[in-house]
C-alpha cells in the first residue's frame, strides 16, 4: 500500500523548500536548494550560524523530505579582530559557565575550544557564546565534561 508522501516527488519538495526558505526570515537569498531522492541538499554561504541553523529548520519537516544534508557555509562579513576577547568577555558574563577552566583558541574566524565543563548544558552555552561573536566562521568544540 502506497503512503500519502509517495506520490510527492523530487520536483514538489524542490519547489516547497525553496518558498518555506523564503518564508524565514532567517535565510538570505543565498541559499540554494537541490533535492534528489527526497534528499534536501542546502549550499551558499551566510553570515551568522543562525542563518545556516534556520535554514534546516524551515525545510527538515516538509511532506515528503527524507532528510536534510546541510552544505552552507559560514563566511562572516566582519572581520575576525578581537573575536577571542570577545568570547571571554561573554562567557565571564553567563553565569552558569565557569569560563577559567575554558580556552578559547582563535585563528581568523576558526574557534577552537579545548579545557573542562561541568555538564553539557554548559559545554553547549560556550558554544553558543562563541557562534554569536562576530567573525566567527567554524566552532571546534572540543571541551570535555568534568566527571
Amino acid at each position: 500500500m502506497r503512503g500519502s508522501w509517495d506520490a510527492v516527488t523530487d520536483t514538489d519538495i524542490a519547489r516547497e523548500t525553496g518558498l518555506a526558505l523564503q518564508r524565514s526570515v532567517d535565510v538570505p537569498d543565498a541559499v540554494k536548494v537541490a533535492v534528489h531522492n527526497r534528499v534536501v541538499t542546502l549550499s551558499g554561504a551566510v553570515a551568522w550560524q543562525y542563518q545556516r541553523q534556520a535554514a534546516t529548520h524551515a525545510v527538515q519537516y516538509l511532506p515528503g523530505v527524507a532528510s536534510v544534508s546541510n552544505l552552507i557555509e559560514v563566511r562572516p562579513e566582519i572581520e575576525p579582530a578581537g573575536i577571542g576577547p570577545a568570547i571571554r568577555a561573554a562567557l565571564v558574563r553567563h553565569a552558569g559557565v565557569e569560563a577559567s577552566r575554558v580556552d578559547v583558541d582563535v585563528e581568523g574566524g576558526l574557534v577552537t575550544l579545548t579545557g573542562t565543563v561541568l555538564t553539557w548544558a554548559e559545554r553547549r552555552a560556550v558554544e553558543d557564546a562563541c557562534w554569536s561573536a562576530p567573525g566567527v566562521a567554524v566552532v571546534e568544540n572540543e571541551l570535555r565534561i568534568a566527571g
